[in-house]
C-alpha cells in the first residue's frame, strides 16, 4: 500500500490505514489513537475534527469516499 487511506468510521471519527511503523508519529501528533480491531482493518482512528490536517500534513492520503 502506497501512503495511506482514510474513511469516516463513525460521526466522531476516520478510520486511517497505512503502515504502522512509517506513519505511527505523525498519526499520533494529529490525535490518532491505534485500533488493531477496527471493522475494515487495523488501523488509527483520528477526531473529525482533524481531517484538514489529515489532508495538510502528507500529499500521500486519500479519501475513500
Amino acid at each position: 500500500m502506497s501512503g495511506i487511506t482514510y474513511e469516516k468510521h463513525n460521526k466522531k471519527s476516520f478510520a486511517v490505514h497505512g503502515d504502522k511503523s512509517k506513519y505511527a508519529s505523525l498519526i499520533k501528533s494529529i490525535g490518532g489513537r491505534w485500533n488493531s480491531r477496527l471493522k475494515s482493518g487495523e488501523g488509527w482512528t483520528v477526531p473529525i475534527e482533524r481531517e484538514n490536517d489529515l489532508k495538510t500534513k502528507s500529499h500521500k492520503f486519500h479519501s475513500i469516499p
